[in-house]
């Protein structure tokens, strides 16, 4: 499967965290940064790739894909990553006061995608009595769909040491892997979730942010996997073959 980005939730030993995974057609020249001053992760240019003809458009090849903040009045600790700038509306919305249904729904309205394109999300919303609660969202108009998922649910009793996801590529819900490593850093989850999702199955994936709540602050990791021309030819190769 060609998929262009992953997104999802969980938790990982009791701490709620939300991934964000880069696998664009313009791949091999991008990357994950941290801004810990920011709360974010941001997706850039790699090095190097700077002037290539896909890093042109900042809204498209610079953004953040992750964000991270406090709820007003006490409500809490959210976290978002969405394929796409839209990160910074879900942000606006939660910030006003708006329940993170409305905040998710509003930014999906306004941001449909395009052909081959569909929006995708997930937000999880950290609470001090560890009742945490996450979401997905897709807005895909070539299924013509919208709609927005909470969890856990009917199908989903928990959220413990695994991640819950979606691809943009495949927008049915939901998939999820659990999580059997221990003492993992926000750095070291980064690694194994983005070796554990991107498979055989999935053409290559570039790098995977996470942000995680720890209950008085935020964590953030990022892993890019290594680029060199032999992987930029393989790429190359594979997506041609996939259209």
């Amino acid at each position: 499967m060609y998929t262009s980005r992953i997104v999802g939730f969980g938790k990982y030993q009791e701490l709620p965290f939300v991934c964000f995974i880069l696998a664009s057609k313009s791949m091999p020249y991008r990357e994950l940064r941290i801004n810990t001053l920011k709360n974010r992760i941001n997706v850039f240019p790699r090095k190097g790739y700077e002037d290539h003809p896909t890093n042109k458009d900042p809204e498209v090849d610079s953004y953040s894909c992750i964000r991270a903040g406090m709820m007003p009045s006490n409500q809490g600790a959210y976290l978002i990553a969405f394929n796409g700038h839209m990160t910074k509306r879900v942000e606006a919305n939660l910030k006003e006061g708006m329940p993170p249904f409305t905040a998710l729904d509003l930014t999906l309205l306004d941001f449909r995608g395009a052909h081959d394109d569909a929006r995708i999300a997930s937000l999880m919303v950290a609470h001090s009595d560890n009742n945490h609660q996450g979401y997905l969202g897709v807005n895909d108009i070539d299924r013509e769909e919208k709609r927005i998922l909470k969890y856990p649910n009917e199908r989903i009793h928990t959220l413990d040491d695994r991640i819950i996801f979606i691809f943009d590529k495949d927008t049915n819900f939901e998939h999820q892997k659990i999580i059997s490593a221990s003492d993992l850093n926000a750095e070291t989850l980064a690694e194994y979730l983005h070796k554990n999702i991107i498979d055989k199955e999935i053409f290559f994936g570039l790098g995977t942010g996470i942000a995680l709540w720890n209950g008085s602050s935020f964590n953030f990791g990022a892993y890019n996997h290594p680029v060199d021309e032999v992987i930029v030819n393989q790429w190359q190769l594979k997506y041609q073959r996939s259209k």
